[in-house]
């Protein structure tokens, strides 16, 4: 028996699995990434702060989570695990001192992910 095509990118999907894992993969990234517009655009707007992991490999902004603390989604912006103990975690408000040392992955996809965020409220209320 063949197995079946996923519908939306074309390729088989393997034995035993119920959907193609790139395109669920690919969605959960893109539902991840909306749910980070609100809480970036408030903190562009000065409400709030980052919470700032400093690891072996930088200091790195957590992403916000539909799980808060409960670490299924300790990650940073940029990718990197934002796992940090609490001694090593610090908050940053948008464009402080703080936030400056925050890595520049990081940094660039808040700077997106803000500008996406005030284009989509641009939107709303035209």
């Amino acid at each position: 028996m063949m197995n079946p095509i996923c519908k939306k990118c074309r390729k088989p999907i393997s034995d035993g699995m119920l959907a193609c894992p790139n395109c669920v993969l690919r969605q959960s990234q893109e539902a991840m990434r909306r749910f980070q517009l609100a809480p970036v655009l408030q903190i562009g707007e000065g409400h709030g702060a980052f919470t700032v992991h400093r690891t072996s490999t930088g200091n790195h902004a957590q992403r916000f989570s539909p799980n808060g603390r409960k670490g299924l989604d300790l990650y940073a912006f940029c990718g990197a695990e934002a796992n940090a103990p609490e001694k090593k975690r610090s908050r940053a408000a948008y464009g402080s001192a703080g936030y400056q040392i925050i890595c520049e992955k990081c940094r660039a996809a808040i700077a997106e992910i803000l500008v996406e965020a005030r284009t989509a409220e641009a939107m709303k209320t035209t």
